[in-house]
């Protein structure tokens, strides 16, 4: 083969080469991958996504089954579901999500915190150690506590895990928080309404890159053709 081509196949296969790494590279840290919920689509199946993309985003994370509204929790490679009684049981990873967010867990802060730690005292403790409300922020609280009570009533007393959620730069003033309990037993879980720490540690992720992905765009599309 003549030098030439041979320099022009070296180049091409270096080029291949280079566009395939930056297909499987993974996803940068400091980037909040979330999927909104879209409520122009009549059935949140037709926008669904499978729950193993949360984990090809990250290893932390959570969604909202697309049927039935369970929380599904992403803890490293698995997937747990909740039942509104606060029962967690392991989920398939092709369970349709209606919305979620995903994160590449590395903490940019972690502190100890002490008795009487609760939402509210979250809501303040973001609003002083990442006082930009134009800056995502995903955290983790693992410890004991008091109580934790889920959205749908439920009171869990005494219990250990851990608490994950976000804080997303498109809620007013910083104000909302998704917050999901899983338990350290893997037997519990649900959105958490507030909870009362004994004690446990604190980690919060800045995340400057905030990537929406909009699963219902082809659905849009085919719409707009008929």
């Amino acid at each position: 083969m003549p030098g030439g081509v041979q320099g022009v196949v070296a180049v091409a296969c270096g080029g291949l080469l280079l566009i395939a790494a930056g297909c499987v590279a993974p996803v940068p840290h400091g980037q909040l991958t979330r999927w909104p919920a879209v409520s122009a689509v009549a059935h949140p199946r037709d926008a669904a996504f499978p729950a193993w993309h949360l984990g090809r985003h990250g290893d932390l994370g959570a969604g909202t089954q697309a049927e039935g509204g369970g929380a599904v929790i992403l803890d490293g490679l698995y997937y747990y579901g909740t039942t509104a009684e606060g029962e967690a049981f392991r989920l398939r990873a092709t369970e349709p999500l209606a919305s979620g967010w995903a994160v590449r867990f590395r903490p940019d802060l972690t502190e100890v915190q002490a008795a009487g730690f609760s939402r509210e005292v979250l809501q303040a403790r973001l609003a002083v150690g990442v006082p930009d409300r134009a800056l995502a922020c995903v955290f983790r609280l693992i410890g004991r506590f008091a109580e934790v009570r889920l959205d749908s009533g439920v009171t869990l007393t005494r219990v250990s895990g851990m608490i994950i959620g976000f804080r997303s730069p498109d809620r007013a003033g910083g104000e909302a928080l998704d917050l999901h309990w899983l338990s350290g037993d893997w037997l519990t879980g649900g959105r958490v309404a507030d909870f009362r720490l004994i004690d446990g540690s604190l980690a919060i992720d800045l995340c400057p890159r905030d990537l929406q992905i909009y699963t219902a765009t082809p659905q849009a599309f085919k719409r707009l053709r008929q």
